[in-house]
């Protein structure tokens, strides 16, 4: 018998960055009566947490948009789709948040302002301006 894994709670787990530390941000869980999702850079960073739900739906926005200018070719003027993105997108379960955002982003850069800067997979990556990162994102 298969069992289908739960899908992952934390669908941004390994793709942000914080631009103040270089270092991923990681899931945790506030001690509340939610028992709220968060991603935070650790005690030793001056960034603030960002509250998963809200960072979640705006950079899902993002990917689902892409996705389907991608898959559709109806006229879209941007820059090309190559082969490998059609064949990242159609391979994504569209009701997989994980895979959707794998999908459109290498990473997200968050600023010491908190704000989302994508570094989105059909682009070419920008230099990185700080230091090099430790460890990498963890989509393939």
């Amino acid at each position: 018998m298969a069992v289908t894994p739960a899908p992952d709670e934390f669908p941004l787990r390994g793709l942000l960055l914080c631009r103040a530390c270089r270092r991923w941000m990681i899931p945790i869980r506030y001690v509340n009566p939610e028992w709220t999702r968060a991603y935070s850079c650790g005690a030793n960073c001056g960034q603030p947490d960002l509250i998963a739900e809200a960072v979640e739906d705006h950079l899902l926005l993002g990917a689902l948009v892409r996705g389907i200018v991608t898959t559709l070719d109806r006229g879209w003027v941007g820059p090309a789709v190559t082969p490998d993105e059609m064949s990242r997108w159609r391979q994504a379960d569209p009701s997989d948040k994980r895979a959707a955002m794998c999908s459109a982003y290498m990473r997200v850069e968050v600023t010491a302002a908190g704000e989302l800067r994508p570094v989105w997979r059909h682009l070419p990556a920008p230099p990185p301006a700080e230091p090099a990162l430790t460890g990498a994102a963890s989509c393939p």
